[in-house]
């Protein structure tokens, strides 16, 4: 209650006393003034001025909520609904109203795309995507679902599943350390080979060579070996001349064809291995002594 100075007006009469009226003098309240017994409205509650004073009921006009003043009654908020009730309290219906997925706010009920997938933003406020593979990984390259790609000779093509699907073609043959495509055709010495469609490699089978000693001739190939002449035959075997290549006389060693002294004598290396020396006589004896052919000593 707020009470009010009356407005009572005295007059100071010519008799020397003072008269003064007993009328009354209405209320004044938050800057407006009031008669009395007037009633009026102070937001959601009743005032009526009453004897000067303003008496006014004292129910709970607003909420004040995240800063902000309601009335009572009133509803706001978009998904998560709220009213400002009777005791002065907010009372919201705690639904989320949006979704945080990968950083990006979405509505409630709002589709998105996620790569090949399809996400809705629930009433709970989660996230729901279907879970459809977007990619397929081979060989350590991505592709797209349905992308198709060759892998060699094969087509390969990325499957709605993730997978990668091929065809099985077999392209390369591997030889003697060498690839080959399917149906290339290639010589190995005086061979001709083919690389299948099996992946297998299919030669003649001539003899190309022959191996002699650690070395390779090729056939028909001529080449001496010592004093002998070989030959690589069709067969892949070399034939050889069987002629003896050294002379060994006296402990030495000659070749084919040397000749070397003895004595007075020459002898000859021979082609079958053979020393042949020439007969001559080198010394004389004469009393008990050997002289050199054509020497000449005194006699005693």
């Amino acid at each position: 209650k707020i009470k009010l100075k009356c407005c009572k007006t005295c007059t100071c009469q010519t008799t020397g006393t003072v008269q003064c009226n007993s009328g009354k003098c209405g209320c004044y309240y938050k800057h407006s003034q009031y008669q009395e017994g007037q009633n009026f409205a102070d937001a959601c509650n009743t005032c009526r001025c009453i004897n000067g004073q303003v008496d006014c009921t004292t129910r709970i006009c607003q909420c004040t909520y995240q800063g902000r003043t309601y009335n009572i009654g009133q509803r706001f908020g978009e998904c998560d609904e709220c009213q400002c009730l009777s005791s002065g309290t907010v009372h919201c219906s705690n639904k989320p109203c949006k979704c945080i997925y990968n950083g990006n706010t979405y509505r409630i009920g709002e589709r998105f795309a996620n790569g090949c997938n399809t996400c809705t933003c629930k009433i709970d406020g989660s996230v729901d995507c279907t879970t459809n593979p977007c990619t397929c990984t081979y060989n350590h390259r991505v592709y797209n679902i349905g992308q198709k790609f060759d892998d060699d000779c094969n087509t390969c093509t990325c499957k709605h599943n993730g997978q990668v699907e091929c065809t099985y073609k077999t392209c390369r043959c591997t030889h003697k350390g060498q690839t080959y495509k399917i149906g290339q055709r290639f010589h190995e010495d005086c061979n001709q080979c083919q690389c299948l469609s099996t992946g297998y490699v299919q030669c003649t089978t001539k003899v190309c060579k022959c191996t002699y000693n650690n070395q390779i001739y090729n056939v028909g190939q001529t080449f001496r070996q010592g004093c002998n002449r070989c030959t690589c035959e069709v067969n892949g075997r070399v034939s050889c001349t069987n002629n003896p290549c050294q002379c060994f006389y006296n402990g030495n060693t000659y070749r084919i064809g040397d000749s070397f002294r003895k004595g007075c004598n020459t002898c000859t290396c021979k082609i079958d291995g053979r020393v042949e020396c020439t007969t001559n006589l080198c010394t004389c004896n004469y009393n008990g002594k050997h002289y050199d052919i054509g020497s000449i000593w005194f006699n005693d």
